[in-house]
């Protein structure tokens, strides 16, 4: 709890930051958003009301300062492309991209952490050079080019699984799975890779540690050496890598999204690139910032867990 609340000034004061990163990236950009929303035919009377309504006509720190209060109370605007309520269109997608997201997140940490710490255990023997070789791959495939690959096999060829689609997990659990192995997997093959490798570096790293060799000097079975040891402080640097995973896993939901036509986020986001919908593109921003924020506040408190001496820092 004091770790939260110390750092409630600096979470406030970054979301600030972004929020405002954010609003000039989408109005200091060159083009008109509301005339690619009207046409090119649409008559300037048309596109000037379009913009009072939006306004878009006044100073931009008025704009910021308005759209910040909306956002205080949870008004994000409306769409100019459906004109609906920005807060509303971002809920009802939401739940495909958590689904995702989150099926992701639990994958990829269960997954690569295992493959880490046995290839730093059995360092230069064969499992060891199948777990590099398997996360160099993994580092080097496209995702959108996986994704195509596990649909053509999977799905095409042997029918095992959905080409694509959702499927709520309170609707039918059972099938919401099997709709969401592939693009799971195609999400979170390059971190995985990444993972597994910082957690061999950082095993091997701390087995070199003075702490470590004492361990072993009083005769302490190597199993006990390694659970108790030298698993926690090793994944002090991993909790924050897989933090920083958990932000970009948004990113990547936008391929992968579109690959197996999910209704998330991310897709909804491609849209509205597509056809330049700024109060979409900035709601939609904002929540990333802001998982970007708690998933940095939920690192702090793993890392204060795994080691007591970061909480006086």
């Amino acid at each position: 709890l004091a770790i939260v609340i110390r750092r409630i000034p600096e979470l406030i004061l970054t979301f600030l930051l972004a929020s405002i990163l954010i609003f000039l990236l989408m109005h200091l950009a060159p083009g008109d958003p509301v005339q690619s929303a009207l046409g090119a035919q649409a008559q300037p009377e048309t596109v000037a009301t379009m913009r009072h309504e939006y306004g878009l006509d006044r100073p931009l720190p008025i704009q910021y300062l308005a759209w910040l209060g909306g956002v205080a109370r949870a008004d994000l605007g409306r769409s100019i492309l459906t004109r609906e309520p920005v807060t509303t269109m971002l809920l009802d997608r939401a739940g495909p991209t958590a689904a995702l997201a989150l099926s992701s997140l639990v994958f990829f940490v269960v997954l690569s952490i295992p493959i880490g710490v046995v290839a730093a255990r059995f360092r230069g023997r064969l499992p060891d050079r199948l777990a590099m070789v398997l996360t160099s791959l993994g580092l080097g495939i496209p995702n959108f080019l996986f994704g195509i690959l596990l649909i053509s096999w999977f799905s095409i060829r042997l029918g095992w699984l959905p080409i694509s689609g959702y499927v709520s997990p309170l609707e039918d659990p059972v099938d919401a799975i099997r709709h969401l192995i592939l693009p799971v997997i195609t999400l979170t093959t390059f971190y995985v890779a990444l993972t597994s490798r910082l957690v061999r570096a950082s095993m091997i790293e701390v087995g070199r540690a003075d702490f470590v060799r004492t361990a072993r000097a009083k005769g302490l079975p190597e199993r006990t050496v390694q659970n108790r040891h030298m698993f926690r402080v090793g994944l002090i640097p991993v909790v924050t890598s897989i933090a920083i995973s958990a932000a970009y896993l948004l990113g990547g939901a936008i391929i992968v999204e579109e690959i197996f036509a999910i209704p998330g986020l991310g897709r909804l986001l491609f849209t509205a690139v597509t056809n330049r919908d700024f109060p979409l593109i900035q709601g939609i921003a904002l929540v990333a910032s802001l998982v970007f924020i708690v998933s940095s506040l939920i690192a702090d408190l793993v890392i204060a867990w795994l080691d007591p001496r970061s909480r006086s820092e």
